[in-house]
């Protein structure tokens, strides 16, 4: 094998503090090269039919770099031509240019990112790509015919892994044009001297094979002639070819009868060839070709047919490794996904004795001491639930699978409901709290006034927990109002001890806390701002933040809305019961029947159904709860998931195929489960729960999910909430 066969060495990466500066009179002359310019039209790519194998390339490469456009490009004097490409190339950009001309004149890898500065703009005139990634294209006689690449509009830095695949997927493409190269001249060559063409082939990592076909016979007639070459001698050996029979049905061909049906029916249809890739097995060893079939016709139902094939062994293994690669990741993607479900589900379930025993002891008869501690274990579960929410948006958001509700709601409304939630921590430490709202915004908005809620409590409450003294201030103001949307920026400003400019550029990064020492002062999972950004960028907005050490910081949030009074309808509407009962407003309904098997998660149930003034029966599993079912009257279910016997989903199934004997099959059924995951509500609905309700339970969210289908204690009927319940 000669010596061009061998993959090029991976090039060092230039320093970051290196920039490449072009100068134009080296440029136009090396690009208008008389010899590099022949070699680049000796390819003869300009005008052909896009090659499947190139475009391969460019795809696997956008694929697996996560670039928005990949390349394969030829150079010319003063332009190029692109035969390969994946994604939007931005109309082939002047700077994209510049970095591909630069790419042919210094004849190296040329990176361009965040840490790799870009030339100077003045010379390629525009500032369209943030990020590119190229490698020269050789041909196997030393020209630098074009580039093969990568970029992005947006800022990223290139990882070392990745570059060193845009290298490997390189090499694969230099080989394959170095195949075509060869292939062209080797054509070129029989056509002026038959002799010349023989030697050529005996160094040539190709194969060429001629074949004279008369198909006025039923059998067809084959003549063939086949060339020895180095391809045939690497992969078989350095036996003689023999001119008798074709080439490959010397070995097993695993797929031969899709070979011989594309053959006759290019032949019978009058196709001037085609392009296939097969393999052959030696010896047990397997090897892929691929291989180019050209037909002159020659008359009299005579054909003149010419196969060049190339050895894509190494490109199909490599695929095959990056395949499994991705399954792999994907399993380890499932597996994580699976823990934290298993992890949420065994946190939430004694976070739900905590909490609820908590709140408990603080509506007892207690002394100041015992108050005292009953808060401190109140606050400690709070806390320890956030850390947990955090933890399950984190996943839901990297997952993909976190979704944004559109709802009208008062913006100005959510902003006050902060400002008294957090009102206590800052009046603890003496820090003054105020807020300007704008007089133009917009009574209603349209959005997700929840996740809008989790990111302003999550900004206001760092700007409390760190400052010290001073003040804290809210500012919401319109930015933009049109007739059917707005864009709103809400701005959180702080008199606390700032942030370095260092740390600024890893503040929104999962994981990241600001004060990371062992003696650190302030909590928390360094999730929040994470969070908060991500949902912004779901939610269309952008945030940031201006903060100088010793005079506090500025966090600020852009958010868009629509102003449109019917808002597209979103978790999946809530599945009513069906059947007569749900055709009419029920009247007052009290008596429930809790499915639970956890004595700790029954004795919290039952005391917050007590305090909001419902009656109850308790069944430990599913069998116990559908014996009830058939035996007594009541108004609504209250179905815990896992448990032993009869779960809470085959449960439901049953009561919901109506087999069971005096069992309403249209009853309310609401999950009280710990299961709080992605997908989890589905799997509640489907197998046919009305409501879902996440533990710790809540006494206010329990109260709501029965009010959904009319089902009111007295105590809702005293305080006159009959009339907000949306009986259906």
């Amino acid at each position: 094998m000669s010596a061009d066969h061998h993959a090029s060495p991976r090039p060092p990466l230039a320093p970051a503090s290196t920039p490449v500066v072009l100068r134009e009179d080296a440029t136009l002359n090396t690009l208008r090269s008389a010899v590099r310019l022949a070699a680049v039209e000796r390819l003869q790519l300009k005008g052909a039919p896009t090659e499947p194998a190139y475009e391969r390339h460019t795809r696997l490469a956008s694929q697996f770099l996560n670039a928005p456009a990949s390349f394969a490009t030829l150079i010319g004097a003063t332009d190029q031509h692109v035969f390969a490409s994946c994604g939007d190339l931005g109309g082939e950009s002047a700077q994209a240019l510049g970095y591909s001309q630069l790419v042919v004149t210094t004849g190296s890898l040329l990176i361009v990112d965040k840490t790799h500065p870009a030339p100077k703009k003045d010379e390629l005139n525009s500032t369209d790509v943030a990020a590119y990634l190229g490698y020269p294209i050789r041909t196997p006689d030393g020209f630098i015919v074009g580039v093969f690449g990568a970029m992005d509009t947006k800022e990223r830095v290139w990882a070392e892994e990745e570059i060193e695949l845009m290298h490997d997927f390189n090499e694969l493409l230099k080989s394959e044009i170095g195949s075509r190269y060869r292939s062209l001249i080797t054509e070129a060559k029989l056509e002026a001297n038959q002799g010349r063409l023989s030697k050529a082939l005996g160094w040539a990592d190709c194969l060429v094979w001629e074949a004279e076909v008369d198909c006025t016979t039923d059998n067809w007639a084959w003549r063939f002639n086949i060339q020895p070459s180095g391809l045939y001698k690497r992969l078989f050996g350095s036996r003689t070819t023999s001119s008798d029979m074709g080439l490959w049905y010397r070995h097993e061909l695993p797929d031969q009868a899709a070979m011989d049906q594309r053959s006759r029916e290019a032949l019978l249809t009058g196709k001037p060839g085609y392009m296939q890739e097969f393999r052959v097995v030696e010896k047990g060893k397997t090897f892929w070709l691929r291989e180019s079939v050209t037909i002159t016709p020659l008359g009299q139902k005579r054909h003149w047919v010419v196969g060049v094939a190339t050895d894509i062994t190494m490109l199909k293994e490599l695929e095959a490794n990056l395949a499994h690669a991705r399954d792999e990741a994907l399993k380890a993607s499932q597996l994580k996904s699976q823990f934290l479900a298993n992890m949420s589900h065994e946190i939430r379930t004694p976070m739900n004795g905590i909490i609820g025993t908590a709140n408990m002891l603080m509506d007892s008869d207690l002394n100041d001491a015992q108050r005292q501690m009953g808060r401190v274990i109140q606050e400690s579960g709070e806390s320890l639930l956030v850390v947990i929410n955090d933890i399950l948006d984190i996943s839901k958001i990297e997952a993909g699978m976190l979704s944004i509700e559109t709802a009208p709601f008062s913006l100005s409304h959510v902003i006050g409901e902060v400002m008294s939630l957090l009102q206590p921590q800052a009046t603890d430490k003496g820090i003054n709290l105020k807020c300007e709202i704008d007089a133009n915004l917009p009574t209603k908005v349209v959005g997700d006034a929840y996740r809008v809620r989790q990111i302003v409590t999550n900004l206001l409450g760092n700007a409390i927990k760190f400052t010290a003294e001073g003040e804290v201030a809210v500012h919401v103001a319109t930015t933009l109002r049109a007739s059917k949307h707005c864009a709103v920026r809400i701005t959180i400003s702080d008199t606390g001890f700032g942030i370095s400019t260092e740390d600024q550029s890893k503040l929104f990064l999962p994981f990241v806390q600001i004060d990371g020492s062992d003696s650190r002062q302030y909590g928390g999972t360094g999730l929040g701002l994470a969070i908060s950004r991500q949902l912004t960028e779901l939610m269309g907005g952008h945030i940031g933040l201006r903060s100088t050490i010793g005079t506090g910081s500025t966090f600020w949030l852009e958010l868009p809305f629509l102003t449109d009074a019917n808002p597209p309808q979103s978790t999946k509407p809530a599945k009513r019961p069906q059947g007569p009962a749900a055709e009419t407003s029920p009247p007052v309904r009290t008596h429930l029947l809790l499915v639970e098997d956890n004595k700790t998660n029954q004795f919290v149930a039952q005391h917050i159904l007590k305090k909001i003034g419902f009656t109850h029966d308790v069944a430990n599993h599913g069998e116990e709860a559908l014996a009830l079912l058939a035996r007594n009257r009541y108004d609504a279910v209250l179905m815990d998931c896992q448990m032993p016997v009869l779960d809470g989903f085959e449960t439901t199934r049953r009561i919901r195929e109506g087999t069971v004997e005096k069992l309403d099959p249209s009853i309310p059924i609401v999950a009280l489960t710990a299961y709080a995951m992605i997908g989890d509500e589905d799997r509640c609905r489907e197998a046919g729960m009305n409501g879902y309700v996440t533990k710790p339970i809540r006494a206010e969210h329990l109260r709501a999910a029965l009010q959904e289908f009319g089902i009111l204690s007295p105590l809702d009927e005293e305080t006159g909430q009959r009339d907000a319940s949306p009986a259906s």
